[in-house]
């Protein structure tokens, strides 16, 4: 599957260019990764941001979705922590107290009374509330469309909510983003969960293609494929403990330019087994030099070893 990319200007995923140092934006429109969120008391749970539900946010300014017909979408993957029955803000976008959007979702854990919602505000608002529903610990696909006489809510590729009124547009380049809470002159409802994704549109898209992107699930979907490792050399094909044999370094190149590069023995994918090399960006075709020591060995005896690549649009190859 793929998600929608017209007119996709902002794109925050977990899988590419998300790390303590930031969360860049890795939509086709921004190649240079602008704007980069600043991550604060986030940490990592196998890969994706968690916070902690007081204090961590990612922080992002210079934020804009304006266009000529003044339609935009927020579009967020979010899964809230087990035990947490209060408001929790996912996403807020923010320039002042009158021109202002949130997203959040309320539940005490009881099956069927749990509700997603959100407050906009631009010369009139209004809130709109899903039906009660299960959120539990799901991962959750909330999407808020807006238009300057309609503005609906979808979850899980469903449409929830709709207000029809006639309100002013949103039209700054200066709005500030924030990503795991609430902004009123202050940060407040902090989100507890884990936040996959965030994307942004200049225009509000359809039934169709909100119900494409959730099919999408957690994949990156812009249709790159993965890169692919093929080995040029190798200073011996098998190493033992005995001094002079114990190490060999393998030369390889990928057929694609990778932002980042494992060496693994053992394991079932580029998160697990033993990490005996790695790297960061390299064009294709670039020739790559890793270490293997015989101590980077799980057992004796044979010893996959598989190189996995990360792509420029953040997949990584299969073993």
């Amino acid at each position: 599957m793929a998600i929608v990319t017209d007119k996709l200007t902002h794109y925050w995923h977990y899988q590419s260019k998300c790390s303590a140092l930031g969360w860049e934006n890795i939509s086709p429109s921004s190649p240079s990764g602008v704007p980069i969120g600043t991550m604060n008391n986030v940490t990592f749970t196998n890969g994706v941001p968690t916070f902690n539900g007081t204090s961590s946010t990612v922080d992002i300014t210079g934020f804009t979705l304006t266009n000529q017909s003044s339609e935009f979408t927020i579009d967020c993957i979010v899964q809230r922590s087990v035990g947490e029955a209060g408001q929790l803000t996912h996403i807020t976008k923010w320039y002042g107290t009158t021109e202002r959007v949130t997203m959040s979702t309320t539940g005490a854990f009881q099956a069927g009374r749990e509700s997603v919602g959100m407050y906009y505000e631009r010369g009139g608002g209004a809130t709109l509330n899903s039906p009660e529903m299960t959120l539990g610990t799901n991962i959750l696909h909330i999407v808020f469309t807006f238009t300057a006489s309609t503005k609906k809510m979808y979850v899980n590729g469903q449409l929830v909510a709709t207000d029809v009124r006639t309100t002013l547009p949103f039209t700054r380049t200066n709005y500030n983003l924030y990503i795991g809470c609430n902004y009123y002159n202050g940060k407040n409802t902090f989100f507890k969960g884990n936040i996959y994704a965030v994307r942004g549109y200049t225009k509000a898209l359809t039934d169709a293609e909100i119900l494409q992107n959730y099919n999408n699930g957690l994949d990156i979907g812009m249709g790159s494929s993965a890169p692919i490792a093929s080995v040029v050399s190798a200073t011996k094909s098998k190493i033992s403990r005995i001094s002079g044999q114990d190490k060999t370094y393998i030369t390889f190149k990928f057929d694609k330019d990778v932002q980042a590069y494992k060496v693994m023995v053992g394991g079932s994918d580029y998160q697990t087994g033993f990490l005996a090399d790695s790297g960061g960006a390299k064009s294709a075709n670039t020739e790559i030099v890793a270490e293997i020591d015989y101590s980077e060995l799980s057992i004796e005896g044979s010893n996959r070893v598989t190189i996995y690549g990360q792509g420029t649009d953040g997949t990584w190859s299969a073993k």
